[in-house]
């Protein structure tokens, strides 16, 4: 991620200038390790590139990891300093620091990442009151306050390992996630300093708690977003008859289920037809039309259309295995398994 950038118009090779100004830019940053590049220009001859390489390139590098006490590192550096006599700008890139977990969520009117308005796309206008976006704050920004300070770092990217509806309860052991924080600061955050952090969160907030923070690598990121992870839900269903615990207890079992890509989110996803399995383990009567039911579900199983049918879209459904219109009135995940 490439933040800062200086410019500068001398044609000079000067080692002790060069030096200055990277020192300059990179103080406050804390890092252990860094590479530098150069680009030059096609004009230079092949032989005084040679001699810069020597005298100007090696003769920096050896400075700032002299003067600065910091390892030469091009595999794994903390920042890669990329000096572009061409475009005559110093780019800095910083390595960002990976922080994995999990998160509960209690509130039924929390998104799980900013909810851009989708009417004005984030500039604000009647729709959002102006704000550009469409709920007050999600699991990403109530984390983000937190983590920036603590890192002093300039951006912060969530990955979650899926997503739950804004108006779903995430329960039992939580949801995994991964912090990206970008340009960080402090690079020295101690374990200790994180489960601290995950305290103070848990204190604060009553709309979310989180727990298992530990540092991980970037591949980490990868790994939660394709893992397919089965998950147990609680839902309370709403019938347009009455019904009978008779008539409940004959949906317990296991059922494949073919879907089409819901109506309500079909204007971000493909239109695909899935088939995933839904093991219904245990129904519970409540009144004459509704009932509670715990579904055992593949990843990509969409609950509400799994209850509804969404006008046949979802075969077999809930509402098609009882013969009356049915829908999801309320849905937790009571567990990632």
């Amino acid at each position: 991620m490439i933040k800062m950038l200086t410019k500068f118009e001398n044609n000079d090779f000067s080692v002790d200038e060069f030096y200055s100004e990277i020192s300059k830019k990179l103080k406050g940053y804390e890092f252990s390790s860094f590479a530098l590049g150069v680009g030059y220009p096609k004009e230079i001859k092949e032989e005084t590139k040679k001699k810069l390489r020597v005298d100007f390139q090696k003769g920096l590098v050896y400075k700032i990891s002299k003067e600065l006490n910091k390892k030469v590192d091009y595999k794994n550096k903390d920042i890669l300093i990329i000096i572009d006599l061409i475009g005559k700008k110093i780019e800095y890139v910083f390595k960002p620091i990976y922080v994995q977990g999990r998160y509960n969520k209690y509130s039924r009117e929390l998104p799980q990442t900013y909810r851009y308005c989708f009417k004005c796309r984030g500039k604000g206008c009647k729709l959002c009151d102006g704000k550009g976006k469409l709920s007050e704050t999600s699991v990403e920004e109530i984390l983000r306050e937190y983590f920036l300070e603590l890192f002093a770092a300039e951006e912060l990217k969530f990955h979650g390992a899926g997503r739950e509806d804004v108006d779903v309860l995430m329960l039992g052991n939580g949801r995994p996630f991964v912090l990206e924080l970008a340009e960080p600061r402090k690079r020295s955050i101690s374990k200790k300093e994180l489960k601290d952090l995950e305290k103070k969160i848990n204190l604060n907030e009553k709309e979310i708690q989180i727990h298992k923070l530990k540092f991980c690598k970037e591949e980490k990121v990868e790994k939660i977003k394709q893992a397919d992870h089965k998950k147990l839900y609680l839902a309370l269903v709403e019938c347009d008859e009455k019904i009978s615990q008779k008539e409940i207890k004959a949906l317990k079992g296991k059922h494949y289920v073919k879907q089409r890509t819901p109506e309500r989110v079909s204007a971000r996803r493909s239109d695909l037809i899935r088939e995933r399995v839904g093991k219904i383990k245990k129904v519970e009567y409540v009144s004459e039309n509704e009932f509670k039911v715990w579904i055992k579900a593949d990843a990509g199983l969409y609950i509400k259309e799994f209850i509804s049918g969404d006008a046949g879209r979802s075969i077999p459904s809930v509402s098609e295995l009882l013969g009356k219109k049915c829908k999801c009135k309320q849905l937790d995940v009571l567990k990632i398994l």
